[in-house]
């Protein structure tokens, strides 16, 4: 006869492998760049530079930035589907340069992260990652009006 403890540890068993599953399948899919196919059928060059803009003008971004501190600008932006070179950004009074992922100087870039993108509602979720401070930064953009606000931005910092 089975009893009520061997019958308890296979269904948390079944469960906790379960949940394990599902998780990992969700943050793979997460961590997948912004297919360059939907960057380009949903967003002008102009577009991209005005998202990214208001994105590095939040409140949140700049608290973590310290553009009073010697060597924290220009802001290093990592290049990606989204982020390219041709973009003419600015931020603080400096234009933004890019690095490539295969060579990150010194922790000071930002790694901006495209979670999801909505082209018929004009909303992009974002993620940033700024090893220097070892901030996290959330939010998402929303394209109102021509204009591209940024709502919902969080931070926190990884231990």
């Amino acid at each position: 006869m089975w009893n009520f403890k061997a019958i308890f540890f296979i269904y948390l068993t079944l469960f906790l492998l379960c949940c394990k599953r599902n998780t990992s399948n969700f943050s793979d899919s997460i961590l997948q760049p912004a297919p360059l196919d939907i960057v380009k059928k949903c967003f002008t060059k102009q577009d991209k530079e005005n998202i990214l803009e208001s994105i590095m003008g939040t409140e949140e971004f700049q608290m973590f930035l310290h553009p009073e501190i010697d060597g924290r600008l220009p802001i290093l932006l990592v290049k990606s589907e989204f982020i390219s070179t041709d973009l003419e950004l600015f931020s603080n009074g400096q234009k933004v340069e890019y690095v490539d992922s295969l060579n990150l100087p010194n922790g000071r870039q930002h790694r901006i992260k495209l979670l999801e993108m909505d082209c018929e509602k004009n909303i992009i979720k974002y993620s940033i990652f700024y090893p220097i401070e070892g901030a996290i930064i959330s939010g998402s953009v929303k394209k109102k009006e021509n204009i591209w606000v940024p709502f919902n931005t969080s931070w926190g910092e990884k231990n």
